[in-house]
């Protein structure tokens, strides 16, 4: 009973990751400069091989549960495949009503830092579950396990890769994706040291 309630909640503290995740993407995307590199990645290989963003994204995120599958396919689940679908309907929900509230630099620099940080926030909820994250926050933890480094590190160093490869294949070098690197990684392992701690205090250690 345990074990299907921590299931429970995993899955539905990892929709609430996601659904975090497109707010930021949202809010970030709504100041027009650009949010996290994989967006920079996704306009690349749109302008190489003349696919819609929708069509960049699904890319590579099949590549990316490839990889996982490859490596540690026991970190598959439904996040891995529901995730994505969160975020790209959570971000077309909101970049909108946002976007129109951009009225000057003030809150278009707010906006850009607020939808990082918010960003870090959700992909660090994700990363602290034991088990069946989306693909990137396992291939994260994966890298970090393999470095012997932190999470934090680990996700700066494939967010860098991608924003270079999307550089590489034609994408826009903006603001954001730049920015990112250095602030997703930072916010991202303090929110995992926090779900941590609140794993402990209630006793959910276990969760997965």
């Amino acid at each position: 009973m345990n074990r299907f309630k921590n299931f429970i909640i995993s899955t539905l503290l990892s929709a609430l990751g996601a659904a975090i995740i497109g707010l930021g993407e949202g809010i970030a995307l709504s100041a027009s400069w650009g949010s996290d590199p994989l967006g920079t990645l996704w306009e690349g290989l749109v302008n190489v091989f003349g696919i819609t963003l929708g069509q960049a994204n699904l890319l590579v995120q099949l590549i990316l549960i490839l990889v996982v599958f490859c490596v540690k396919r026991e970190e598959i689940g439904i996040p891995t495949v529901l995730n994505p679908f969160i975020i790209g309907w959570v971000t077309d929900v909101t970049f909108p009503p946002f976007h129109e509230l951009v009225i000057s630099r003030t809150v278009q620099v707010g906006f850009l830092l607020s939808g990082l940080i918010l960003i870090a926030v959700g992909a660090g909820i994700c990363v602290s579950l034991s088990v069946k994250r989306d693909a990137y926050s396992a291939i994260a933890v994966l890298l970090a396990k393999m470095l012997k480094g932190s999470v934090g590190k680990a996700r700066s160093l494939m967010d860098f890769t991608c924003l270079s490869f999307g550089f590489i294949l034609g994408g826009k070098l903006l603001p954001g994706p730049i920015i990112s690197i250095f602030m997703i990684g930072f916010f991202l392992a303090l929110t995992v040291k926090i779900c941590e701690k609140m794993k402990t205090y209630f006793k959910l250690e276990g969760m997965e």
